[in-house]
């Protein structure tokens, strides 16, 4: 994966998150989800770049750390 491919993920990323504002804030959970879904793209890269792999395949490991748990927002907005 590009950088270019990268950064069109982490902003789709983004704007699905904000699509789950409320009064221009999250709700303190999803800010959690959000919070831990980055630092699962950082551990996810840094190990990725640790094992010596390919740059396009450290950028794909950061992106799957990023959308792990993306079904999260949808079914924290419709259970809690």
């Amino acid at each position: 994966m590009d950088d270019t491919a990268w950064q069109g993920i982490a902003s789709w990323f983004h704007t699905f998150v904000r699509g789950y504002e409320r009064e221009n804030s999250l709700h303190p959970m999803l800010q959690l989800k959000v919070n831990h879904s980055l630092r699962v793209a950082a551990e996810s890269r840094s190990i990725a770049g640790e094992l010596g792999w390919p740059t396009r395949s450290v950028r794909m490991a950061e992106t799957v750390g990023l959308l792990h748990d993306i079904g999260r927002f949808p079914q924290f907005d419709r259970f809690q």
